[in-house]
């Protein structure tokens, strides 16, 4: 009996500190896997991310690939043939000489011709016109600026000023207006007669 009461008291300690270290063991146990699962967390938040950057960037290379794609496919726009003789020469002067050559142009090529022609034929005509309306306001007889045949074409008079371009250089960059002006009245001389004295 006198070992019973010290005997009590170990087992209650040794009960007690079972049940302490127990709910220490167990805190811990419950404080790693909190542990564990905010590494988790923070890991497929990490991969979530990277996942995201990797989908902008592959998005990114995508509409680049998309705009490069779309800018090879729009052909380049030439500058406008009216602009100077060197526009002109770009613009026109492969597809009109081609097109002296029947059945060898291509479709891009049959367009320039006709807007290049059409170019000279509204031109030919306005200057008509225009000494025409001279000579009705002033009753007099305006010089023609040019005596052309009439069955010339307007593909013809683009291969004249082609001519009259790549023979001077120097006046190439002024408009294709003044030029074709000087190259028909060049090409299309008027001829005049002079009285000869008695």
């Amino acid at each position: 009996m006198k070992y019973a009461k010290p005997l009590g008291v170990l087992i209650f300690a040794t009960t007690l500190s079972s049940l302490v270290y127990g709910q220490l063991g167990a805190a811990a146990g419950g404080f790693a896997d909190a542990q564990q699962r905010e590494l988790e967390r923070q890991h497929q938040l990490q991969m979530q991310r990277e996942d995201e950057q990797t989908a902008l960037e592959i998005a990114r290379i995508q509409a680049q690939n998309r705009a490069a794609q779309a800018a090879q496919q729009q052909p380049v726009q030439p500058p406008y043939f009216w602009e100077s003789g060197n526009a002109f020469l770009q613009g026109c002067a492969a597809s009109l000489e081609k097109a002296e050559q029947p059945n060898t142009e291509t479709n891009a090529e049959m367009d320039a011709v006709i807007a290049c022609s059409s170019f000279l034929r509204g031109l030919i005509e306005g200057t008509n016109l225009g000494v025409q309306f001279a000579q009705a306001n002033t009753k007099a007889t305006s010089p023609q600026p040019r005596c052309m045949p009439e069955n010339v074409t307007p593909i013809q008079s683009g291969l004249v000023l082609v001519k009259y371009v790549r023979a001077h250089p120097e006046t190439a960059h002024q408009k294709t207006v003044l030029l074709s002006l000087l190259a028909l009245r060049e090409a299309f001389a008027c001829k005049t007669t002079e009285s000869k004295a008695p």
